[in-house]
């Protein structure tokens, strides 16, 4: 493949100017090591600060050339913060089984519980813990879900694309990527966006011992879902 943009502002100084050609006709004869793309921006380095002061913690502030930059990154920590949420709850439940059968209390009974996302049937703590665990471990084996609305463009890197708006390209220049769930032009509002993810909900139970038996309680349903806003607003919204 070859690259025939070069980077914008290539051409800020001309084509082949004078002093450019000679700082690097110095470098090659001094065999000075360089990269090409390296460069120290004290501006960009404030901007870094100020951005990861706003957010209170600490992050890596990576600027970008285009708006896909900034989906692609939003995907990947999207997916990256539900595999690591499902890993710290199966984490918990197993650890939970595993004090409940050290204690002896692992044939406690449960009662049921109702939460969104399904009726959870109760029977005994190790039952209901067994099957949670299960349930998560589900989970983490399938694909996370993006939504994404009718007639957006979020860019042409390859997850980027995978959400975007495909109508009228053909199949063979689709490339797979996340899975996705389009959203009509006339639903994209919060109640219809959150509600888009209701057969992705799963019902998963922790439970509680006391000193009349145990309760179940119902941990939130994990979806996968996150809404993030393009800053260019020409291209409307992702999620």
């Amino acid at each position: 493949m070859l690259d025939l943009v070069g980077g914008y502002g290539i051409s800020l100084f001309g084509h082949n100017h004078p002093e450019l050609v000679a700082v690097a006709e110095d470098c090659l004869r001094k065999q000075k090591p360089f990269s090409a793309q390296a460069s120290v921006r004290s501006s960009s380095a404030r901007l870094s600060a100020r951005v990861g002061d706003c957010t209170g913690a600490r992050h890596v502030v990576t600027f970008g050339s285009t708006g896909a930059d900034a989906v692609e990154v939003a995907i990947k920590h999207a997916s990256l913060a539900r595999s690591r949420l499902l890993a710290g709850v199966q984490a918990r439940f197993e650890r939970d089984l595993r004090r409940a059968r050290r204690d002896g209390f692992e044939q406690m009974a449960v009662p049921e519980v109702s939460a969104p996302g399904g009726q959870h049937s109760g029977g005994t703590v190790e039952q209901v813990l067994t099957a949670s665990i299960a349930a998560v471990s589900d989970m983490r084996r399938r694909e996370p879900v993006f939504v994404s609305l009718e007639g957006a463009f979020h860019g042409k890197t390859a997850g980027a694309y995978a959400i975007t708006d495909h109508a009228g390209v053909p199949e063979d220049l689709v490339v797979p990527g996340p899975k996705r769930l389009r959203l009509g032009r006339g639903d994209w509002i919060p109640e219809k966006i959150i509600t888009a993810f209701d057969s992705e909900l799963v019902t998963v139970c922790g439970v509680e011992p006391d000193g009349a038996g145990a309760s179940a309680h119902a941990v939130p349903p994990v979806p996968d879902r996150g809404v993030f806003r393009r800053a260019d607003t020409g291209r409307g919204w992702g999620a």
